[in-house]
């Protein structure tokens, strides 16, 4: 059986890192996860609540929050379109 997306957050390449934050944190609210956005790096970081931060996931420009009813939650890379040379 495939998980059946509840919902996605897409972080594209020209997005702002915080307001990326704030939506992955959104779309997780309530499955026990936290988001945090470093302002000193402009990251957003993803890991299960009460965990190190060593175990966190770093979720990036070109790709996809992809949150599940059933499976989770998983980070995709976006396929993005050839760029001429």
């Amino acid at each position: 059986m495939t998980a059946v997306a509840r919902l996605t957050v897409v972080y594209g390449r020209d997005a702002d890192a915080y307001s990326v934050a704030r939506d992955a944190d959104r779309a997780l609210e309530g499955s026990g996860t936290h988001v945090w956005y470093d302002s000193d790096a402009d990251t957003v970081w993803i890991t299960g609540r009460n965990r190190a931060i060593a175990d966190a996931v770093r979720f990036e420009p070109g790709q996809m929050l992809v949150v599940s009813y059933d499976d989770g939650w998983w980070i995709e890379d976006m396929a993005g379109p050839e760029v001429a040379a």
